[in-house]
């Protein structure tokens, strides 16, 4: 279950998606762009809509309240890695979430090793092994799974 929060100054929302670990407690929320108060996707691109959540999060509502002193993990594609968008955010607050659509290229990986070398943590969002994202492993500090579509029973 997400909740939503509107931005009095430029009404755009971000949902937060709780976050739990194997004994199902709270770690932390996962920012996400809505459209809408009541929607439970959003359409925008990539790139338009992460940038939306991190301005709205940062700027209009504050990463502490939206969180509640919580990491708040933001789905970064690999333009808005390589462009360095994150090192905007204050890394004891946020893990950057690299979307399962990334590849482990040169470039990537040292977009990764800068995000380290200045103290950020790093997701990999519905991590599924290839040869292609295999070099990301070791940045990971979480590796996210999609527990319903892995086919895995809840008892896991």
């Amino acid at each position: 279950m997400s909740s939503s929060v509107a931005s009095p100054v430029s009404s755009a929302f971000v949902a937060r998606q709780p976050i739990v670990d194997r004994e199902r407690q709270l770690v932390a929320y996962e920012l996400l762009c809505r459209p809408s108060l009541d929607a439970t996707s959003c359409l925008a691109p990539y790139e338009q809509a992460s940038a939306r959540v991190l301005v709205t999060a940062v700027t209009d509502i504050g990463l502490q309240i939206l969180t509640e002193g919580k990491p708040a993990f933001v789905n970064v594609t690999r333009a808005l890695l390589l462009d360095g968008a994150p090192m905007a955010l204050p890394p004891s607050s946020i893990v950057v979430e690299l979307l399962e659509t990334i590849e482990a290229d040169p470039e990537v990986l040292d977009a990764c090793t800068r995000l380290r070398d200045a103290g950020f943590q790093i997701a990999l969002d519905d991590f599924a092994l290839s040869d292609a994202n295999a070099a990301l492993i070791p940045f990971a500090d979480y590796i996210k799974v999609d527990v319903l579509a892995s086919g895995r029973s809840e008892e896991h």
